[in-house]
């Protein structure tokens, strides 16, 4: 028994202990990628797409087990024998007398063609018709669940509730197809017969309408189809004015918290987040596909997102394509979401020769991501401009005001210096005078003093006083003058007498 056979026989008792569907333990799919690989951990287990950590928490160990018992049980360049009346995953050892009596297929593994076939015998397996086409589904949906098919429309119909029904042809076939409105208005494409389109979803068999194409998403093919569709949105959009100049914002000078949608793996977060500058700005990122089925989902979605932070301006961007590569930001309801975004919007979509409505309808569109990012920068850059301006100025101004202040304090310092010599040469005069007038003086003050001491032993020689030790008398009036003559006094006069040792008062008889 082959790997497979083990995995899918372990996947029908898990399923049956459970009491669910074999595709909930594990897909199909999954299974033969499982066997494909034969990983050995845990964590190749988990590069195996359809296994998740849940399920290797839950059922890694026991594939694991599974996978080091056998040899892989595909090889790519061979073909394998199934038994065509039993579900696909149902494998017989082809060594059990069964194998050998079943009725065997030979199935090329890599277009699923059946080559040959024998006759049919009877087996154990019966399957009611609900079974048949759960089981059916669950390998349609395992190897195709997620396609896109190209054709052209044909028979195209909307009915009440909105859903899209239609069939697409090529020169080989013809699939029915059905978009369900909510897919279909996302899409934001107008079909009608004879457009060519790629419609993205995966096949269903319905236990009541048959086989369909249950679409996702659907796109115009074709360069003419696509530029007719854009030419035509283009004049619907201008004539409601979102083109016009006077709705669009300014973007903030100064932006510090910036939102960003873009694809995480491409060059454009690359070229913004090089060339935004080193500001200190906070980055709100939300990434999403730029093109393809999903991207209008994604950009709608991250647009969402970012309309409920606290940002300052919106950035949407990504690198050059052709029409059909850039078609989700030719979509109306993308247009639309960044038409109503809060805060103002910079789309750098493309390169210069690209013009998507998204660009046209943002408040400012910019040719690439770089220029987006330049775009957001520019606040700073004329800031710090003008500080290098202002500094040189400032820098400038005090070096010439320094100068001016210098010659002005060199020429004080020159006038003062012969001022001072000036003055020195004053003070220098009059200390001069001064030094001689003090010796003038003191040679006076000498002089003087030797007078003063010449007329003082004089006085002292001639002192009238003197002459009382001799016997001589001094006599004075009653007012004190000396009385010189006999004339000067009268009978009954006072007088008085002044001795050596003493006066005395007498009268005059």
């Amino acid at each position: 028994m082959t790997i497979l056979q083990r995995l899918s026989q372990w996947q029908k008792q898990e399923a049956s202990k459970r009491g669910v569907e074999g595709y909930m333990i594990v897909p199909f799919g999954a299974l033969k990628a499982i066997a494909d690989a034969l990983p050995g951990t845990e964590e190749e287990l988990l590069t195996v797409k359809g296994i998740g950590p849940a399920k290797v928490r839950k059922y890694g160990r026991v594939i694991l087990e599974i996978c080091a018992g056998a040899s892989p049980a595909i090889d790519s360049a061979s073909t394998v024998l199934i038994d065509e009346s039993l579900a696909v995953e149902t494998f017989l050892d082809d060594s059990t007398p069964a194998a050998q009596e079943s009725s065997l297929g030979e199935i090329d593994v890599a277009t699923g063609e059946i080559l040959a076939h024998s006759s049919v015998t009877a087996v154990d397996d019966v399957y009611t018709v609900g079974r048949f086409l759960e089981q059916l589904n669950q390998i349609l949906g395992s190897y195709f669940s997620q396609v896109r098919v190209r054709g052209e429309v044909i028979g195209f119909k909307r009915n009440q509730n909105g859903h899209a029904y239609f069939e697409i042809k090529d020169d080989v076939g013809i699939i029915r197809v059905s978009v369900f409105r909510g897919a279909y208005e996302l899409s934001g494409v107008e079909l009608s017969d004879g457009v060519e389109v790629i419609v993205t979803g995966s096949p269903e068999h319905h236990a009541r309408y048959g086989f369909s194409f249950i679409g996702s998403f659907v796109e115009l093919a074709g360069a003419g189809a696509l530029k007719k569709a854009y030419d035509a949105l283009k004049e619907k959009l201008q004539a409601e004015g979102l083109f016009d100049s006077d709705r669009k914002r300014s973007l903030p000078a100064l932006p510090e918290r910036v939102g960003l949608i873009t694809s995480p793996t491409g060059a454009a977060i690359g070229d913004f987040t090089t060339n935004v500058g080193q500001y200190g700005y906070h980055i709100f990122f939300h990434g999403a596909t730029v093109e393809g089925a999903n991207a209008v989902r994604d950009i709608l979605r991250a647009i969402a997102y970012l309309k409920e932070q606290d940002i300052d301006v919106l950035v949407i961007t990504r690198g050059g394509g052709s029409l059909e590569s850039l078609q989700a930001f030719n979509n109306e309801n993308v247009i639309r979401a960044i038409a109503d975004f809060p805060v103002p919007v910079v789309a750098g979509i493309g390169h210069e020769q690209d013009e998507t409505l998204s660009t046209l309808v943002a408040d400012h569109g910019a040719s690439t991501p770089t220029a987006a990012a330049r775009a957001v920068r520019v606040g700073w850059d004329e800031i710090v401009s003008k500080i290098a301006y202002y500094e040189q100025v400032i820098v400038g101004g005090y070096e010439y005001v320094l100068g001016t202040h210098k010659r002005t304090v060199q020429n004080a310092g020159y006038v003062f210096v012969e001022a001072f010599g000036d003055l020195l040469s004053v003070f220098n005069s009059f200390f001069e005078r001064f030094d001689r007038g003090v010796v003038d003086v003191d040679h006076a003050i000498l002089l003087l003093r030797e007078r003063i001491h010449y007329w003082e032993k004089f006085l002292q020689q001639n002192h009238p006083e003197k002459n009382l030790k001799h016997g001589y008398s001094i006599v004075r009036d009653h007012s004190g003058a000396v009385i010189r003559c006999a004339q000067d006094v009268h009978t009954g006069d006072t007088i008085c007498v002044q001795f050596a040792d003493g006066k005395k008062n007498a009268v005059i008889e």
